[in-house]
This record gives structure tokens, sequence and C-alpha cells, in this order.
């Protein structure tokens, strides 16, 4: 009985460092669907695990990619500094980090910008495109992709391999 609890003790305490394994995502500049009305040059993405050198993230517009004059990982942050100030329209953030645990994360960050020109510059055909531009980026409002659904199958697995070793380790006890 004792080399029974000892099984079951040894298995619990392994179990939560297994699940809580994964680096993610808890914030970033801009956020998912943010509405951008002043000027910008730097995302910020904030993760709550120290994140490895070679992580990295692209900017994409309409599928082009941005470059960056420079990104920096730097703890559980990183910076990603632009050229230049972005124009107006429908961007995407797609990032990918190494976090402490060793485990390959993706993600991705919808944003828009949409900053107010002088009167001059305004016309009709530029606030039809930042409305399509809004309503895409609301449509395609996914949320930042943190591999939920390999969390959950892990945690999935992990439960009904305790279960399984209690029943075969009873069964076992039961036949001697």
């Amino acid at each position: 009985m004792k080399k029974f609890l000892f099984f079951v003790l040894c298995i619990l305490m392994i179990s939560p460092s297994i699940v809580s394994a994964h680096s993610g995502i808890v914030s970033s500049n801009p956020k998912e669907g943010e509405i951008l009305t002043e000027e910008f040059n730097q995302i910020n993405l904030y993760f709550n695990t120290t994140i490895n050198e070679i992580s990295t993230m692209k900017l994409l517009k309409d599928g082009t990619e941005i470059s960056f004059i420079d990104i920096e990982v730097k703890s559980k942050k990183m910076i990603g500094t632009l050229t230049e100030p972005l124009d107006n329209g429908s961007y995407k953030i797609e990032w990918y980090i190494v976090g402490k645990d060793g485990h390959p994360i993706r993600g991705e960050i919808n944003f828009l910008v949409q900053i107010e020109q002088k009167e001059g510059e305004k016309n009709t055909t530029q606030q039809i495109t930042n409305e399509e531009e809004k309503s895409q980026v609301q449509n395609n409002n996914d949320g930042i992709s943190e591999n939920t659904d390999d969390k959950n199958i892990l945690v999935t697995l992990m439960g009904l391999f305790l279960i399984f070793a209690i029943v075969v380790i009873w069964l076992i006890r039961k036949e001697l």
C-alpha cells in the first residue's frame, strides 16, 4: 500500500509541472483588434515566461512583410522597432517564440491603423476603404493564438494516464 501511495503522490507532483510548462503571450501593444489613431512605430509583446533569443516576429500588411529596424528580446518582452510609422490599413503581427521550457509557440495579432488625415487629403474612397479594413479586423478577431488546443489535449491525456495508472495498480494489488 505504501508503494501505491508513493506512486500516486509522484504522479500528482509531476503532473502540474508538465501541464503548466507552456509559454504564452500575456499582453501586447497593439492589442488584438485594436484601432490605432496615432502614429505608431514600435510593437511590444509581453509573455508569461522568459523567452529565448531566437524568438522573432513579422509584421504583414495585405500579405506583404514590413521590415523592422530591430527586434529586441528582453527576458519576457519582445520589442520590434519599425523603420517608419505605419500607414492606414489592416495589419497582422505573426510572432514565434521559444519559451524557457523549450517549446516553440506561434501566434498572431490583428490590428488596424486609422489615422485621421488633414481635411484636404480626405476623400470618400479612403473612408470606405477604412470601414472595410475595420470590418475585416473585427471579423478576423480570432484572438491571440496560444496553442490552447495543445494545452487542453495535454491536460486531458495526463488525466487519462493518471486514471489508467491508478486502475492498473489497483487491479494488480487486488489480484495479489
